[in-house]
């Protein structure tokens, strides 16, 4: 094999004083060679690796997880679009008990919602570690208020099992649509369904 049959040609930036040789690659290694690589039939492994990641990633659960009180919830990352810092919340006459206000992000102006009173949990002054998850459902977005933000979770939809109908805290089982048990069962996350919780929309 002669090493021109191995270039596809030749590439020139910067008028010519940059040159790149572009390989062959069907002249650098044979069938063969492929094969044997490959695992016998000269195709290479990629799709089956893509479809493992793609199934992998169907039977696993992501969640941006928050505390508030000593309860750890979840919501789908799917539904997430940013974390921030608490910020000024502009009271809104005769809004529902559970709003904050609203808040301008960037120009935009959204609805803040406190899960603290949608629970109907006591009220806690803001801290340093409060902050406002910007979720998105159905092209309408929502800041939640919540104690603080733990981490994104990735765990195996198998651990998720149905709520009970009586949660701990009096939190209306309406508002969870799983509960993921890790760590053996010792830490347990109650995943909100976004779309009861913003059901004031």
């Amino acid at each position: 094999m002669q090493s021109g049959e191995q270039l596809k040609g030749v590439a020139k930036l910067n008028n010519g004083k940059r040159m790149i040789l572009m390989l062959e690659p069907s002249k650098l290694v044979s069938a063969g060679e492929i094969s044997g690589i490959g695992g016998g039939d000269g195709t290479y492994e990629q799709d089956a690796d893509e479809k493992s990641i793609a199934r992998q990633l169907l039977d696993e659960e992501q969640l941006v997880t928050f505390k508030i009180d000593s309860e750890e919830y979840g919501v789908k990352i799917a539904n997430v679009q940013e974390i921030n810092r608490m910020t000024a919340v502009t009271k809104i006459p005769r809004a529902p008990c559970y709003i904050e206000g609203i808040v301008n992000l960037r120009g935009n102006v959204i609805p803040a919602l406190d899960l603290r009173r949608l629970f109907k949990l006591p009220e806690k002054q803001a801290t340093d570690a409060t902050r406002i998850i910007i979720v998105d459902f159905n092209g309408k977005r929502t800041g939640i208020v919540v104690d603080s933000v733990s981490e994104v979770l990735r765990f195996e939809k198998t651990l998720v099992e149905a709520p009970p109908d009586i949660l701990s805290g009096g939190i209306d089982s309406d508002y969870v649509e799983g509960v993921g048990k890790l760590d053996g069962g010792k830490r347990m996350i109650l995943i909100l369904d976004i779309s009861k919780v913003l059901s004031f929309s």
